[in-house]
């Protein structure tokens, strides 16, 4: 998923990085959302005008490697009330010595006023630092308010639905705008005199607490606003960045969703991450499917292009095959599943987790698409059988449309009542160029691990030269031999 995430952002906006982020990660099942989402993707794909002028918008406010938007919300709950009440009083006691003081001209005053200077200067460095914390955050909400501002004069038709919520946020939004002007000045200030004299008044008369306060009482307020103008601009630069992956691809499809079942079809479907990837297609009919074949044949990269263009279907609209026509589903996985050594969790049993939440999901309402590659890997041959067989039957027997892949002939040739049998042939056999990494209809085996291990051997003997590496080199010859046997037999066996 970070791979995918990877090459499908071109986002402009770190509040686009992050909805993108999240987009590709919570698939939704309303089809008048996806819709839309689609809609407005392929706006910015035909329509240029409206493309550079909200990519030069979003482009002002950038991206800050530094910022973690997540800490706003903190900021916002963050109202120190009395550390405010005490700068007010200060404050207000300040102005009114300085008026007695300007308005008497006794030295006397400076008693009052020498005392209240040395206080508020400590107490404003104080909270300078504090504020110093928060600048980045504070400075980016002023910028993203001015953003959308500009968003919202952006005059086409196509996007209005966004354009005018972001303008409406903007306004309701613009005295946050205008307070975080006040910290932009205090940041660039400099050696000069003016700036030096500025600093000074500041520092006197808590000009810079009593703003920072101020701005967190009105983010406070507005809560809800702030994040949904967040929230929208950063969707709307997540689509611009879907539109710009579209055209990268050399081709794509819109899915079309189908009512609840257990039907899939996906037509030349590719990997996004794979530069060339070949494509391949699988028509699924109430059954599930099962999928053998030999190491490094292709099985796991199919299982991941099957779950992936489901998932890209049900969050960016976008799937990168010839056609996809599927139901909503609950996408669940359990692939390179590793163990948890600090949560004392073995490989198996890490296992037993993820297909203990497809079980789960599978007796809900919405139909599940379980990805399984090697089911219970982590555990011996014959309980891996027995246990496979009865979980992966559970599963095609409910509310679940399953994609496994498996080694076991045992396990495949136990399935086929309930599911539907693939296979992909070896592809260092004297495979046709054709079928090589191309899913075939039928159950077929030709294991090629010992083969792929005598290569290794025999590099390793090449290398050190061992009657050691002899030997073993020497074996596994004639257990490739053997292996192939096994192997005609079990095609007997499937025909």
């Amino acid at each position: 998923m970070d791979e995918l995430f990877a090459k499908t952002d071109r986002t402009l906006t770190h509040l686009g990085e992050a909805c993108l982020y999240g987009l590709l990660r919570v698939p939704v099942t309303e089809e008048s959302i996806l819709k839309e989402r689609g809609r407005v993707i392929a706006t910015f794909q035909h329509k240029q005008q409206a493309r550079e002028d909200t990519q030069l918008e979003l482009r002002k406010l950038g991206k800050r490697s530094d910022l973690r938007l997540h800490h706003l919300h903190d900021d916002m709950e963050e109202q120190k009330t009395a550390l405010r009440t005490v700068c007010r009083l200060l404050a207000c006691l300040t102005v009114f010595a300085s008026g007695v003081a300007l308005v008497s001209l006794r030295p006397e005053a400076a008693l009052i006023i020498a005392p209240l200077l040395i206080i508020n200067g400590l107490l404003s460095q104080w909270i300078r630092g504090m504020i110093l914390s928060h600048m980045n955050r504070l400075l980016y909400l002023g910028a993203a308010v001015s953003c959308g501002a500009g968003i919202g004069r952006i005059d086409e038709p196509a996007l209005r639905t966004y354009t005018d919520k972001i303008a409406g946020l903007a306004r309701t939004l613009a005295p946050i705008e205008r307070k975080t002007r006040f910290f932009r000045l205090t940041v660039s200030a400099s050696s000069e005199l003016a700036d030096l004299v500025f600093e000074c008044v500041n520092a006197f008369f808590l000009k810079e607490a009593l703003a920072y306060f101020k701005l967190l009482e009105l983010m406070n307020a507005q809560r809800g606003a702030v994040m949904e103008l967040l929230l929208s601009i950063g969707e709307l630069d997540a689509l611009q960045s879907i539109a710009s992956f579209r055209e990268g691809l050399p081709f794509y499809t819109e899915p079309v969703f189908a009512a609840p079942g257990g039907m899939l079809e996906l037509a030349d479907g590719c990997h996004p991450v794979l530069d060339e990837a070949i494509p391949n297609s699988i028509s699924v009919d109430k059954n599930s499917v099962v999928i053998t074949g030999a190491n490094m044949s292709g099985k796991s990269t199919f299982l991941r292009t099957v779950a992936v263009n489901a998932l890209m279907a049900q969050s960016v609209y976008t799937c990168y095959a010839a056609s996809y026509k599927a139901p909503f589903f609950v996408i669940l996985s359990c692939m390179r599943v590793s163990d948890a050594l600090s949560e004392s969790k073995s490989l198996y049993f890490a296992e037993a987790e993820q297909l203990l939440a497809m079980v789960r999901a599978a007796d809900g309402n919405t139909p599940v698409l379980c990805v399984i590659d090697e089911p219970l890997s982590g555990t011996n041959g014959p309980e891996r059988v027995s246990a496979a067989l009865e979980i992966l039957r559970y599963l095609a027997c409910h509310r679940a449309l399953v994609v496994a892949a498996t080694h076991d002939m045992d396990v495949a040739l136990g399935l086929l009542d309930e599911y539907q049998a693939y296979h992909f042939n070896d592809p260092f056999l004297g495979a046709n160029e054709a079928d090589r990494y191309r899913i075939r209809v039928g159950l077929d085996y030709d294991s090629n691990a010992l083969l792929l291990l005598e290569k290794r051997i025999m590099v390793f003997q090449s290398l050190t030269e061992t009657n050691y590496g002899f030997s073993v080199a020497h074996r596994l010859k004639n257990l490739v031999g053997l292996n192939g046997a096994l192997g005609d037999g079990c095609r007997k066996l499937g025909g």
